[in-house]
């Protein structure tokens, strides 16, 4: 009989052992949930980003749907960042180096590759020449350079949470240069000028 107590008693512990780490894989659940809206989020942002840069890019622009007998799109009405045609075509470069940065940061953090994190974020961080850079862009356009210059700074608070190890600090720094990108994008566009303007090769 102790025997057979002590085999249900062990039973027992089993099932208990079984609910405990049932009861803590539910518990992680919220914060894998997280990090996948995070991931989904940022999907969407990235696509959104890459539309910009293939639609200033297309040949046919917003008149596309006018070539085929569709109604008009509606006028954009951000304001115009003047660009030569060389110009235009390097700030489309950078915004695709830029896409990729992030999108080797995003495969990093996946990985709790910290190094990988840092090393990326210096193609799109600031430095002398890049905000020499911002400045000649936005020559044109009041509000276009602190707009570009705040985009590198703050991707620098990427590489610093990296530097740090902190993964939420990562992910808070990641979301507020996505942020900038956009706030950029919803406020300006290119308008080729030529060459003329004074808004010559980089």
């Amino acid at each position: 009989m102790k025997k057979q107590h002590a085999i249900y008693g062990y039973g027992l512990s089993e099932t208990a052992m079984r609910g405990g780490h049932e009861a803590s894989s539910r518990a992680d659940l919220p914060s894998a949930r997280s990090i996948m809206v995070f991931g989904v989020g940022l999907l969407l942002v990235m696509w959104v980003l890459f539309a910009v840069v293939a639609r200033a890019e297309s040949p046919l622009g917003g008149h596309h749907g006018m070539a085929h007998g569709q109604n008009a799109q509606p006028a954009d009405t951000r304001e115009p960042l003047p660009l030569s045609p060389q110009m235009a075509a390097h700030q489309l470069r950078n915004m695709r180096e830029h896409l990729e940065a992030i999108q080797r940061i995003t495969a990093a953090l996946a990985a709790d590759d910290f190094e990988g994190i840092a090393n990326a974020v210096q193609r799109i961080g600031f430095s002398p020449a890049m905000g020499a850079m911002c400045e000649r862009m936005g020559q044109g356009a009041p509000g276009f350079t602190e707009m570009a210059l705040n985009f590198h700074r703050t991707a620098d608070t990427i590489g610093e949470a990296a530097r740090q190890q902190d993964r939420n600090a990562v992910v808070t720094a990641l979301s507020n240069t996505l942020a900038t990108c956009t706030a950029c994008h919803a406020r300006f566009r290119q308008e080729i000028v030529s060459p003329a303007a004074g808004l010559l090769s980089p």
